[in-house]
């Protein structure tokens, strides 16, 4: 769900009036549904009257011809969540056209190595905002500050978005108040705004139409460029929701064209097109610089531990070397390397190999926007300082032969990042939590405690329990947004009690979000770095206790997570988490009717868990403690302990059912002796019920 600005010039509509914009709303679907529009327009058209340009030189480039026969196949591109805009916290989907109209791009293995056709078409669908976009006559003077902050909040530099900017923009989205419109792209520009300037993945999806399925998409997508016009909406209608109904269009498929879910996640669509069988991961994608660089460190981890195996003797650097943030502690590794050298001549090749790898992982460290893109750090530079002596050295033994081995950089990172992405996606299910809800029987326990005495009472029910989306950390999807990011999105319970039979609210939520930089699908103990620190936000969670009669509720709230644990893939984590909310509560006090009113602010600390069992990970089990002290405010202080145990039974009538067994504990204690203490336990047992 990008809102990334234009790189080309295109024309915008001009806003009509209200009645007219209500027509066009009604008698749209009507004017694009015909399939005569799409079916005589030629596919060339598609880029004729736009002008394309080569990311690195600047160069005005020739695309080549776009006919039915110049096109192999489709690609859905989905880029992950990325930290540089709030806009980009959902992914982003786009469609690849592969071309085969430049042969000559497979000849060129240095900056192609994998033979990808560079001049392939891109296209996406956006939110039209470059009236937020910095003023092109803006003075852009180089900065050498390269430290990037998550979602621009804080402290950017002049070339970022303005922080304002971008909540007003968001705001709009969320109530329609942008446009839409079709951006054609060249594959080669994508790979550098996504994978360079955002620092985000771009995962593959190979899309399996057949050879009419793909004329007839082109064709329409011919036709769009000159006919689209969509109002656009963050959740429902979006980047993905809109491609997918492209897409349903452009192959003749009506189920998938008319699929509207409130919610659209990309992810989310992706899998729905998995599941149908239309689309199929492939693998590998293509990775940010920072993922290349994890890979990098992992890849140097390999060897080095080989090396150790063949070469007991040799004192080589510390496996976990490269983990330190600490520039001067990777800067030993290259010390300890040439020394390795030094020591033992023979091992020039393999020096030298771990040499080119510390300059591969430094990309981990690294800050590549477009200010900084040349920026070499010190641990680099110290590695090629070293990598330049030894061939000098070698030079002067045997100055007619280089014995260095090609180290085949790229193709060892793809290879891994690729054998990864098939692991995590044969771990889990093509089904994400979009759409759901669940019903289950409950036994409560209250306990009430004032200054004269103590009442205690059982209780029985059902309790239901439903969201708009809802993704774990550590989801068992393997087509999760990201391993180590939680969101729920509107998400509201009832109860309906044994006594009384009163249908109650128990909780309302709008948003909960938590999220942690992805490290190859996982984080490290916070120790280790920046890298391990994440963030979470929470917007208006309101728990009404029926027992009580009281409203808890969070405004809004902030706080910063602290990874401590994460195995692989994230499927078994432990964080912890301390931050701040705005809170308001509502109860009586004992022996009135009337009710009384806090508002404060008040600190919350927490400690989250996850194990999971069994393939495709089947079973979980998930756990959190959290904590928030009153600080001598009216507002109460509460602690709130409570665990669940997923089971996943399979799916029934295109839904993934899943069994839970839960416990909750809450406790909340009074600085006043007007109100009573009390304390609520609750187990259950449920089955839930997933759409997408």
């Amino acid at each position: 769900m990008s809102y990334r600005g234009a790189s080309q010039q295109l024309t915008l509509l001009k806003n009509t009036p209200i009645v007219f914009l209500f027509l066009i709303h009604l008698i749209a679907p009507a004017l694009s549904s015909g399939k005569t529009n799409s079916s005589t327009v030629d596919a060339s058209t598609l880029i004729e009257d736009i002008r394309f340009y080569n990311p690195i030189t600047g160069r005005l480039i020739s695309m080549g011809e776009i006919t039915e026969e110049t096109v192999i196949g489709f690609e859905l591109l989905y880029a992950t969540p990325g930290t540089g805009d709030i806009s980009e916290v959902a992914g982003h989907l786009m469609l690849r056209i592969k071309l085969n109209n430049k042969p000559q791009v497979e000849s060129n293995q240095e900056e192609n190595p994998n033979n990808e056709n560079l001049n392939d078409i891109v296209i996406s669908f956006l939110a039209d905002t470059r009236e937020f976009q910095p003023s092109a006559s803006a003075e852009t003077n180089p900065t050498k500050q390269c430290k990037k902050n998550w979602f621009n909040l804080v402290g950017g530099n002049q070339d970022d978005l303005n922080p304002m900017h971008s909540i007003t923009q968001s705001l709009k989205g969320l109530s329609g108040g942008l446009d839409t419109r079709m951006e054609v792209q060249s594959l080669a520009y994508t790979l550098k705004v996504y994978t360079i300037e955002e620092d985000r993945n771009l995962l593959r999806y190979k899309l399996t139409l057949s050879p009419q399925q793909r004329i007839n998409l082109l064709k329409h997508l011919a036709y769009l460029k000159h006919h689209h016009k969509a109002d656009y909406y963050f959740f429902s209608q979006n980047c993905a929701s809109i491609l997918v109904s492209v897409l349903g269009k452009g192959i003749g498929s009506e189920e998938i064209e008319r699929f509207h879910p409130i919610v659209s996640a990309p992810n989310s669509l992706v899998a729905l097109l998995v599941r149908k069988g239309l689309a199929e991961p492939i693998t590998s994608g293509f990775y940010s610089y920072r993922k290349k660089g994890y890979l990098a460190k992992n890849i140097f981890k390999q060897k080095l531990s080989e090396l150790k195996q063949t070469h007991p003797d040799v004192k080589w650097p510390a496996n976990s070397a490269l983990e330190s943030t600490r520039t001067s502690t990777r800067r030993n590794v290259i010390k300890n390397i040439a020394q390795v050298y030094q020591n033992d001549p023979t091992l020039y090749q393999q020096t030298y190999e771990l040499a080119t790898w510390v300059q591969e992982a430094e990309l981990a460290y690294s800050h590549k926007d477009l200010v900084c893109e040349q920026y070499t750090s010190p641990v680099s530079a110290d590695a090629r300082i070293f990598q330049q002596q030894l061939l000098k050295n070698l030079s002067n033994n045997n100055p007619s032969k280089n014995p260095i081995k090609s180290i085949k950089k790229d193709r060892e990172l793809d290879s891994l990042g690729g054998y990864l992405e098939r692991e995590n996606y044969y771990s889990g299910i093509p089904h994400t939590k979009v759409l759901s809800y669940s019903l289950g029987l409950i036994e409560q326990h209250n306990r009430n405690k004032t200054a004269e005495n103590i009442k205690q009472n059982k209780a029985y029910g059902l309790l239901f329990n439903g969201a708009l989306f809802r993704q774990e950390m550590g989801s068992p999807s393997s087509l999760a947004m990201q391993r180590t990011s939680r969101v729920t999105l509107g998400q509201i319970s009832f109860k309906l009690d044994d006594k009384e039979n009163n249908l109650s609210l128990e909780n309302l939520s709008v948003l909960k979000l938590s999220k942690f930089r992805d490290q190859l699908g996982r984080t490290q103990g916070f120790w280790h770095g920046s890298s391990a620190i994440g963030f979470g936000l929470s917007l208006l969670n309101i728990d009404y206790n029926d027992e009580q009669k009281m409203i808890d509720s969070h405004i809004a709230g902030a706080e910063l997570l602290f990874g401590l644990l994460s195995s692989k893939f994230n499927n078994h984590y432990l964080y912890a988490a301390g931050g701040i909310n705005w809170d308001w509560q509502k109860l009586p006090p004992v022996g009135k009717g009337s009710y009384d009113t806090s508002t404060g602010v008040r600190p919350i600390a927490g400690l989250y868990s996850l194990v999971t069992l069994q393939k495709k990970r089947r079973l979980q089990l998930r756990s959190q403690l959290e904590f928030s002290p009153r600080l001598g405010q009216k507002l109460s202080s509460t602690l709130r302990a409570n665990a669940k145990l997923d089971y996943r039974l399979g799916n029934f009538q295109k839904h993934l059912v899943l069994l839970n067994i839960f416990v909750d504990y809450q406790r909340q204690d009074f600085n006043s002796s007007a109100h009573a203490d009390f304390t609520e336990k609750q187990f259950g047992i449920s089955f839930e019920w997933n759409h997408l």
